[in-house]
């Protein structure tokens, strides 16, 4: 299992057990569902996993372009050398969805 694994098998078990709740009078626990069905709760969940981790890695860049942005304009300022990268940022300029 990587680190992810056990996220998504919880979002998986979450999504699985709203969806009986509101659906079954008498809902069927997750070892109980066939495992077809769990796969594509399990696909969904992984699904939104990669939107949530996209989500964050923008407000990291974000933050880091404030916090970091602001100390390295001092730094400048008295005369240091080094590099500016964003270390969040997947390109150079990123567009807006």
């Amino acid at each position: 299992m990587t680190d992810t694994d056990a996220l998504t098998e919880r979002i998986a078990r979450t999504a699985h057990h709203h969806d009986e709740v509101e659906t079954h009078a008498r809902p069927r626990a997750w070892e109980d569902e066939h495992p077809e069905r769990r796969g594509e709760y399990l696909a969904l969940a992984d699904a939104l996993l990669t939107i949530v981790a996209e989500e964050v890695r923008k407000a990291q860049a974000d933050a880091w372009d404030e916090g970091y942005g602001d100390c390295w304009t001092y730094h400048q300022s008295e005369g240091m050398k080094g590099t500016e990268r964003n270390p969040y940022r997947a390109t150079d300029i990123e567009t807006e969805d």
